[in-house]
């Protein structure tokens, strides 16, 4: 199997679906989406950038490697400019010349992989719908569905044609959500729909169960909020929702995580006017840490005007946090609201905060939902389970 990805580098969740693939003997090239790029620690242990450069005059690449294209990130600072010297070379690489959409053009030529794979459709998806339209042949295309691409941008009246032309263009799609099945129908495709799995493959059950046993038996005292307020996040709602229970968050600690700057703001003025305990999860946390704070969480709140399945939903889940999750998401599909969860409309901030204090009262609705959630997370989300479904999935796609 030749294999072109194109997606974000940086990503723990290009990261995450790549490391299920790299044993299989396949030869793999991940093209950025950005002309800049800084691959994620998971994956600089297995990359090899030396495609980029050394490739074009005829240097063998090192076997068992995922082979990166682009314009690294050389961690060195230009003394005239002062940004690094990848972004600054991407600069001027791509200040009179469309380099990166040509350098990708030129890849798919030269490699001819069996099939390309864009994971999101705002960047690499676009990126590989310009090099359908320039080239006169092209590979078979896989387009995967993260987030918002189908449920908001598919809406908007400035996405909505880029989001129907990769429909209409790609062979195959794959996405977390049933919901996003029809969504994708509704928009104009008709060829093939890889079976609905999680955008970053299975968990390694294993290591959760070793993280959450480590805190068996001590009582749940935090409560995860995410803290993205963007054109999506809502955390400045839900920090309002916390102002207007703040009384029944005595004695437990909010953690405010994957934060941005207003966030933060709001939850420093909430903490001064209602005496509401936070503290924020170091954006450069590692997988296992942010996991730890989930196995001594009561609670996991996220909202948002779209997302996909939420894979920080998913993580709850799995570590025995009881979530609450908005509408927009598609998280009934792993939870019964009222059950094993809350579902809320994230613009509600009322009832957003009923359910907050619900969740922290009711002891037995916790301990329950935690059964259920094992449950569901044990025979959906293990990567014992989902990875040979993904390289089946592969294989089931360049056959002719």
């Amino acid at each position: 199997m030749r294999l072109l990805l194109v997606a974000m580098p940086e990503s723990i969740h290009t990261a995450r679906w790549i490391e299920q693939l790299l044993d299989q003997g396949w030869t793999i090239y991940l093209f950025p989406s950005n002309l800049y790029f800084s691959a994620h620690p998971q994956l600089r242990s297995k990359e090899d950038v030396r495609y980029a450069w050394a490739r074009i005059f005829g240097v063998k690449l090192r076997p068992g490697k995922l082979h990166i294209c682009g314009v690294p990130d050389f961690g060195i600072r230009s003394p005239l400019t002062g940004r690094r010297l990848g972004n600054f070379i991407a600069h001027l690489l791509d200040r009179n010349l469309p380099f990166h959409k040509l350098h990708f053009r030129w890849v798919v030529r030269r490699f001819k992989p069996d099939l390309i794979h864009s994971l999101e459709f705002q960047k690499a998806g676009h990126m590989c719908l310009d090099a359908k339209k320039a080239l006169a042949r092209f590979p078979r295309w896989l387009a995967t569905n993260w987030g918002s691409d189908v449920m908001l941008f598919g809406r908007l009246a400035w996405t909505a044609d880029v989001v129907r032309a990769i429909l209409g263009n790609c062979d195959l799609y794959s996405c977390e959500c049933e919901r996003d099945v029809e969504l994708a129908r509704s928009l104009g495709f008709k060829g093939q729909i890889w079976p609905v799995l999680p955008n970053t493959g299975g968990f390694n059950l294993q290591e959760t169960r070793s993280i959450r046993a480590r805190y068996e038996g001590q009582p749940r005292r935090l409560i995860m909020i995410k803290g993205y307020s963007s054109w999506s996040g809502r955390a400045i709602f839900v920090i309002e929702a916390l102002k207007r229970c703040h009384e029944a968050l005595k004695g437990y600690r909010l953690m405010l995580f994957s934060w941005s700057d207003d966030a933060r703001i709001a939850m420093e003025l909430a903490k001064q006017d209602y005496g509401i305990d936070y503290d924020l999860v170091p954006k450069s946390s590692s997988h296992s840490e942010i996991l730890a704070y989930y196995a001594q969480a009561r609670l996991y709140v996220g909202c948002g005007i779209s997302d996909g399945v939420s894979t920080s939903c998913l993580e709850a889940l799995a570590m025995g946090a009881f979530p609450i999750q908005s509408n927009t998401a598609c998280c009934h599909e792993w939870f019964r609201d009222g059950e094993s969860g809350f579902v809320v409309d994230p613009m509600n901030i009322e009832a957003l905060a009923e359910r907050i204090q619900q969740a922290l009262r009711d002891d037995q609705l916790c301990e329950r939902a935690r059964v259920i959630n094992d449950k569901v997370i044990g025979e959906r989300l293990d990567e014992e389970t989902v990875r040979p479904r993904v390289i089946a999935n592969y294989l089931g796609s360049v056959m002719k």
